[in-house]
């Protein structure tokens, strides 16, 4: 297959283009693809993948997933409220190299809550059966699904989710890592550059994990 051409690959992180554009980290994934806005990571993951449009390692990020935020008949039951502040992505192995793990969904559970760690928290962060917990409150989501000959990991993470317009049930039973980190240490010492500065260290914990193992 042709390599393809859009997205950011590892080899390119920080370089820049003709027009000034800095290529941004994608830690450890050969290759990433950033989407402002999408309904659904997962189906918009399933897309590139059927459109040869990812190579592997690859992660998939969307900045703003509707899914979770639709009303009425086209509301999905057990979805997950996000925002431009949350940090929603897909990361994607092939099948072999996710073989060798005996359990894949712990495995990048535990990378997942390391990279979260990373930031220095105020309170234990916990994984159990793909829930991240923060506060006794969750934090984010972790779903593993084999898609052919690849398998896919979908994180979600309440970085700095506004939950002002979220239902009271999900506002209450919610955290968010940008009220237990200090900001001023986050890059340009605002929480809004923590989803991006998250899914770096996501990009860089999980592939680690995975390559550790093989």
């Amino acid at each position: 297959m042709a390599k393809p051409r859009e997205g950011v690959f590892r080899a390119d992180a920080g370089t820049v283009d003709e027009e000034g554009f800095i290529a941004p980290s994608v830690g450890l994934v050969e290759h990433a693809l950033h989407f402002t806005c999408a309904p659904d990571v997962l189906a918009k993951t399933r897309q590139i993948l059927d459109a040869d449009r990812l190579e592997l390692p690859g992660a998939v990020v969307v900045w703003d997933e509707t899914i979770g935020r639709r009303r009425g008949s086209k509301a999905v039951p057990g979805s997950w409220w996000a925002t431009s502040g949350s940090v929603t992505m897909s990361l994607v192995f092939g099948r072999a190299a996710v073989e060798a793990l005996d359990d894949p969904l712990a495995a990048v559970g535990e990378a997942v809550v390391a990279a979260i760690g990373s930031f220095a928290p105020s309170a234990p962060v916990t994984c159990r059966d793909g829930e991240i917990w923060l506060d006794n409150k969750q934090l984010g989501r972790i779903s593993h699904e084999p898609y052919y000959a690849v398998d896919i990991f979908v994180v979600r993470v309440n970085a700095n989710t506004d939950f002002s317009k979220a239902p009271r049930p999900v506002q209450e039973s919610s955290s968010r890592l940008a009220d237990y980190v200090d900001v001023a240490s986050l890059p340009l010492g605002t929480a809004k550059t923590l989803p991006n500065a998250l899914s770096i260290a996501i990009m860089s914990e999980v592939p680690a994990r995975i390559a550790a193992a093989a």
